[in-house]
Parts: C-alpha cells; sequence; structure tokens
C-alpha cells in the first residue's frame, strides 16, 4: 500500500502524533523497555503527541513502558490503547483514567476457546510439554492464545517461532475460519490476538484521532508486524502513514531522526 513506507528518509517529520506499536517495536515481546528507548521517548514527548498501541492489558503497559519512563516525563501527552485499540487510556491530573473499554462477553469468550480447541484438534497441533504461564488468556476485551506461555523467555519464542510460524499462520486462518464474527491476529512471536471484529489498530487510530480532533493521515504509525495476518496490517487502512521497523533498534534511529 502507497502509505507503508520502509526507509527513513521517506518519514514525513511534520505529523502531529506519533503512534507506536509496542511488542517488538519499542521493545522485544514482553519485555522492558530499555534505557536508551526509554530517553528517546521522553525526548520525544517534549515535542509531540505520542501514543502506543499493542496487544497487551493496560497492567502489560505499565510494567514494560510506563514505569520504565523517568518521572519528570511528559506523560500527558502520552495516549495508552491497550488489547489492540480495545481499551484507551489518557494521564490527566497525576493519574491515568480509562476513557473507554470494549469488553468480550462471558458467551463469546467461551466461544473463543472451543473454536481453538476445534482448530487444535482439526489441525492436528500438538502444544509443547511445558507452559511458561498461561497459554490461552482473558484479557478482557481480548482473548490471547501465546503457544508457549504468557511468560516465555525471548529466547524460547525466537526458537519457537523460527520453526513454526507457518504452523502459527494455518491455525490463526483456521481460527478466523471459525469465528468470522471476531478478528484474529498474529501478534508478537508466538501469540494470537482474538477481538471482536473492527477492533483493531485501525479502530483504535480513529479514536485517537477524534479525540485530538485530527484526520489520520496527520498521524505515523510506527510497527514491525505488517503481514497480512500481522496485527499491525489494520493500521494501513486507517489512513496513518505507516513506518515498517525490525526491531526496536530501528525504532531508536527513527526516534533520533525525528529529534534531530
Amino acid at each position: 500500500m502507497k502509505n507503508l513506507i520502509t526507509k527513513i528518509e521517506e518519514v514525513h517529520k511534520d505529523k502531529k502524533v506519533i503512534v507506536f506499536d509496542l511488542d517488538g517495536t519499542l521493545a522485544e515481546s514482553k519485555m522492558l523497555v530499555d534505557a536508551e528507548m526509554s530517553g528517546l521517548l521522553t525526548e520525544l514527548l517534549k515535542q509531540r503527541t505520542v501514543a502506543v498501541i499493542g496487544g497487551q492489558n493496560f497492567d502489560g503497559f505499565k510494567t514494560h513502558l510506563l514505569n520504565q519512563l523517568p518521572i519528570g516525563a511528559a506523560r500527558d501527552n502520552l495516549f495508552i490503547l491497550p488489547l489492540n485499540g480495545a481499551s484507551f487510556y489518557q494521564h490527566q491530573g497525576g493519574q491515568w483514567r480509562q476513557d473507554y473499554s470494549k469488553e468480550l462477553l462471558a458467551e463469546e469468550k467461551e466461544h473463543i476457546k472451543d473454536a481453538l480447541e476445534e482448530v487444535f484438534k482439526e489441525t492436528g497441533y500438538v502444544g509443547p510439554e511445558y507452559l511458561y504461564g498461561e497459554q490461552v488468556e482473558d484479557r478482557g476485551s481480548q482473548v490471547t492464545f501465546s503457544a508457549l506461555g504468557q511468560e516465555a523467555p525471548l529466547e524460547e519464542k525466537i526458537k519457537w517461532s523460527q520453526e513454526h510460524h507457518t504452523e502459527m499462520i494455518i491455525l490463526a486462518e483456521k481460527l478466523q475460519g471459525k469465528l468470522p464474527e471476531m478478528e484474529v491476529k498474529i501478534a508478537g512471536l508466538t501469540s494470537m490476538d482474538v477481538t471482536p471484529k473492527g477492533i483493531n489498530k485501525k479502530f483504535g487510530l480513529e479514536q485517537l484521532a477524534n479525540r485530538l480532533a485530527i484526520q489520520t493521515n496527520e498521524m505515523l504509525f510506527v510497527g514491525d508486524a505488517f503481514e497480512p495476518d500481522g496485527n499491525d496490517t489494520p493500521a494501513l487502512a486507517s489512513g496513518a502513514l505507516c513506518f515498517k521497523v525490525d526491531s526496536p533498534a530501528d525504532t531508536k534511529e527513527l526516534l533520533k531522526y525525528l529529534l534531530d
């Protein structure tokens, strides 16, 4: 698509709002934002409105991102959209306040879990012998399947992804077929996110634009997963200029470019 760019010199520095994916973009999957990234984001917050959107819930954002920012960071210029835009938080009066949350119904969550079991049986999927935490997590607005469990070490996730990525694509496609009323997107290295249809990063960017009274084409979105089943792909349909990175190291280079 014309609004997806990969070369840093094509990035428009005049965008009013910079929106980042979290896992794979600001930090490795389920890892803390490091000190250099925190410093660069802090500098950007002095100049621009910034938002971060991703598949983790708000507690995950607090642990991996917000608690890593210095006390003096301009948090009032930062918006957080957990669960791929299914909820929205802004910082006011010294605390984080939830603007909205699109919760799944209990019967919808059970339907998703039943569909997962059906897909496993039909494909002959056999999971790992050892799990690092929950494999199927209820995040309220989203159900997430993590092949190795929610707390798997990064090195194990990288290895699994290299060996089973095609298998994950097949699982996602089969699950989507059973859940036409939902959206199934591959997230990070070993996960699939299931959200209500229409609740994705396009939705999140549109909600952010509405609240800031701007157009989505005045935003720059930065993400790492623009494959057909990737959870950053819906952002392309929002009209925002999208920049693809391959790692947090690429994001740091982009931040330095924007701050220069």
